[in-house]
C-alpha cells in the first residue's frame, strides 16, 4: 500500500477550510450513521463498515452514508472499493472539495498515483487558505516523479506589536544582593513601547522517489520599538536536510533531519549564535490524530555573556487531535529540556506543558488559544542572591484569525500574557503583548 504521511491527513486539514462538507443524510439512516461515525472515531473501521453496509440497499441516495462507506473502507485496508463511493459523492457534488481529498487519499493507498496527483491538484486549484495549500503542494511534490519533485514556497508577514515590557524588566525595583539592598537602573526597568513586526521565510523540498528527498530553507525575523530601540532584536536561521518517509507497521511517517545555523542580533549588536541539528519525527495515527516529536540538539554561543556559551538539547512531543468534522483541534505538548553552560549558575532543567486549542467559527474566522506553563530550574547556587535560581514561566496567547480570501493572505490579532514567576526578584516580570499581523504566501 502506497502512502505519504500528508496524504493521511489531508482530509483532517482541509477540514479546516470545507467546514461544512455538502453530505446528504436521510432520517432513517440517522441513528445508523451516528453509530458508525463514534466507532470510526474510536478506531473500530470494521464494525462501521458492518453498521452501514446493510443501509446501501435502501439509502442509496444518502451521501453522508457513502462518506461514511469510504473512510470505513479506506480504513481497513480496502482504498479500491472506497474510490467508488467518493466517485459517487463527486458525481452529485462536483464541488465537494472534501470528498475530493478523500478520493485522492484512497486513490493514493489503491497505487493510483496519477489519478490521486489529478485529484490533489484539483483541491489545490480550488484556492485553499494558506496553511491547506501548503500541505497539498507537499502532498504533489511527494507523487511528482524523480527528477521533477521541487517546490518553492514562501512567505511573509508584517505588523504592528504593543508590548507593556519589551526587555522582561523586573516586577520590583529593588532587589536584595549579597544581603544589601539594591535599586535597579531605570534602564532595565518596565517600560511600555510600540514596535514594528517582519518575518519573511523560504523554504525549498525535492523529493527523489516516494521515500527520500531534501529540504532546506532561510527564515528571517525581527521587532523594531519606536521608543526603547535598545531591544530591537532580530534572527535569522537557514536549515538544510535529508527527508525520509516510511512505515512503522501500518503506520506511515516521515522524518526530516534538518541541520541548523541561526544567529541573532538584540540592539543592533551581535547576541548568539547557534549551530545543530533539529529532527521533526510526523506520524498520523488515522484521519483524526497525528503524533509529533520536535527535538533540538544545538551549541550555542553567546556574544555577550560567555558564560552562558554551551550545548542544548530541546524535546518537544506532542499530540494533535482533529476532534470535528469544522477542523478544530486540540494539540497537547510536553517540553524537556537541558542547557549547559560555562558557568553552572547558567546550567538548567526545563519540564513544560501547553494545550493548543484551534476553532474555526465561521464566515472565514478562526480563533486559536494556547494557555502553558515552564519550570527552569538552575543548577547551582548564585553567591549573589544565596539561593539556586528556580523560575516558573506562565503565558498564555490567544488569535483572532480572519482570511481575506485574496491570494490566501490572512489577518491575525493575537494577544500574549506572560508572568515569569522566579525566586530571585531580579527575574519576576509581568508582560502584556498585542499584535495585528498580516500574513501573505506568495
Amino acid at each position: 500500500m502506497r502512502f505519504t504521511l500528508y496524504a493521511v491527513t489531508a482530509v483532517a486539514v482541509l477540514s479546516l477550510w470545507t467546514s461544512n462538507p455538502t453530505f446528504a443524510q436521510t432520517s432513517s439512516a440517522a441513528t445508523a450513521e451516528s453509530d458508525a461515525s463514534k466507532l470510526l472515531q474510536s478506531g473500530n473501521a470494521q464494525a462501521a463498515c458492518d453498521r452501514l453496509r446493510p443501509l446501501l440497499p435502501t439509502n442509496g441516495d444518502d451521501l453522508q452514508l457513502h462518506a461514511l462507506m469510504g473512510q470505513c473502507l479506506s480504513q481497513t485496508g480496502k482504498p479500491d472499493e472506497a474510490i467508488s463511493h467518493y466517485q459517487f459523492i463527486l458525481s452529485r457534488d462536483p464541488s465537494n472539495t472534501r470528498a475530493r481529498a478523500e478520493l485522492a487519499n484512497a486513490e493514493l493507498a489503491a497505487g493510483q498515483t496519477n489519478s490521486a496527483r489529478a485529484d490533489y491538484q484539483a483541491v489545490l486549484d480550488a484556492n485553499p487558505p494558506p496553511q491547506v495549500r501548503a500541505d497539498l503542494q507537499r502532498i504533489l511534490s511527494s507523487l511528482t516523479p524523480a527528477g521533477a519533485g521541487k517546490e518553492w514556497s514562501a512567505q511573509a508577514t508584517i505588523g504592528m506589536l504593543y508590548d507593556s515590557n519589551p526587555g522582561a524588566g523586573p516586577a520590583g525595583g529593588t532587589i536584595t544582593a549579597f544581603g544589601t539592598p539594591f535599586q535597579i537602573s531605570s534602564a532595565f526597568t518596565k517600560h511600555p513601547d510600540w514596535g514594528i513586526q517582519a518575518a519573511g521565510e523560504l523554504d525549498y523540498a525535492h523529493f527523489f522517489d516516494d521515500n527520500v528527498g531534501v529540504t532546506a530553507g532561510v527564515a528571517v525575523g525581527g521587532i523594531h520599538y519606536f521608543k526603547y530601540d535598545q531591544f530591537d532584536y532580530g534572527a535569522i536561521t537557514a536549515f538544510a536536510g535529508p527527508a525520509f518517509r516510511a512505515h512503522i507497521g501500518a503506520l506511515p511517517f516521515q522524518l526530516n533531519t534538518n541541520f541548523n545555523v541561526s544567529h541573532s542580533w538584540f540592539n543592533q549588536r551581535d547576541y548568539s549564535t547557534s549551530a545543530g541539528a533539529a529532527p521533526l519525527f510526523t506520524m498520523p495515527i488515522n484521519d483524526q490524530l497525528v503524533f509529533l516529536e520536535q527535538a533540538s540538539f544545538e551549541y550555542n554561543n553567546y556574544d555577550r555573556d560567555g558564560t552562558r556559551t554551551g550545548p542544548a538539547v530541546f524535546g518537544v512531543t506532542s499530540l494533535q487531535w482533529f476532534w470535528n468534522m469544522s477542523g478544530g483541534y486540540i494539540q497537547p505538548k510536553l517540553l524537556l529540556g537541558h542547557e549547559d553552560a560555562r558557568n553552572n549558575i547558567n546550567t538548567d532543567d526545563q519540564v513544560g506543558g501547553s494545550i493548543a486549542v484551534f476553532q474555526p467559527i465561521g464566515h472565514g474566522f478562526s480563533v486559536y488559544v494556547e494557555p502553558g506553563i515552564r519550570n527552569v530550574a538552575y543548577a547551582q547556587n548564585n553567591p549573589a542572591f544565596a539561593s539556586t535560581r528556580n523560575d516558573t514561566i506562565y503565558s498564555t496567547s490567544a488569535s483572532l484569525i480572519y482570511d481575506l480570501g485574496y491570494h490566501d493572505a490572512q489577518l491575525a490579532l493575537t494577544y500574549a500574557w506572560t508572568f515569569g514567576d522566579s525566586n530571585q526578584r531580579l527575574y519576576t516580570y509581568h508582560r502584556h503583548q498585542g499584535s495585528l499581523q498580516l500574513t501573505a504566501p506568495f
